[in-house]
């Protein structure tokens, strides 16, 4: 009967399974000349950096004894977050105008990211900038807050919009979809009423006259 067990950094997990198997053991009884697979599952802590890790598996029946030593290579995970100052996918613009909305770029993995840029998906028309435009390297956990300048088309009629936000890299990528709440410039505002004010004024003087026919 051989039992099993591992030396591994701290707090990663290591299973032995047999071969073609999805079952765990911790031993397994072998008769004289006989051969059996074995597979060993190497779990890594999540937040574990990339680079090369020891893993040395035992096995022993009394006392023999046997051991070898595995070299585990992490490349590390590539994962990428946006995300607004207020966690809110909203905002409100002018048509017409600029309107800036900040928002965090976030290394949400294990590794280094290296090269990232930012685009927009918007409505015809539309300008939407960025400032930074690029990121050139976002270590582990930090982020990276951008001002986004977003000018709806003068035209634009008031109503909600939608735009896609992306920032990506040869690793990772992530989207984000904002509703954008346009509105008229006040000037139309008070364009508009001045145009209501000047036809009541003019169906007063044209009742004004007919009264007097």
């Amino acid at each position: 009967l051989f039992r099993f067990s591992a030396g591994a950094p701290r707090g990663w997990g290591v299973l032995f399974k047999p071969a073609y198997e999805n079952k765990q053991i911790s031993s397994i009884r072998l008769k004289a000349n006989e051969t059996k697979g074995l597979d060993v599952a190497i779990t890594p802590l999540p937040w574990q950096g990339p680079g090369e890790y020891a893993v040395m598996v035992q096995t022993s029946a009394g006392a023999i004894k046997d051991t070898l030593d595995l070299k585990v290579v992490l490349t590390g995970s590539y994962e990428l977050k946006l995300a607004t100052e207020t966690g809110r996918l909203d905002t409100k613009a002018t048509a017409g105008k600029e309107n800036n909305l900040s928002i965090f770029v976030v290394n949400a993995g294990s590794a280094e990211i290296h090269d990232i840029t930012l685009s927009s998906t918007k409505p015809e028309g539309w300008v939407i900038t960025f400032s930074p435009d690029r990121i050139d390297s976002l270590p582990v956990g930090m982020q990276q807050e951008v001002n986004v300048g977003i000018e709806p088309a003068a035209k634009s009629i008031a109503g909600d919009y939608m735009v896609t936000l992306k920032t990506s890299s040869e690793l990772a990528s992530e989207t984000m979809d904002l509703r954008v709440a346009v509105g008229t410039p006040t000037h139309w505002g008070w364009i508009g009423v001045g145009i209501i004010v000047l036809v009541i004024a003019g169906l007063a003087v044209l009742f004004t006259r007919l009264g007097r026919r």
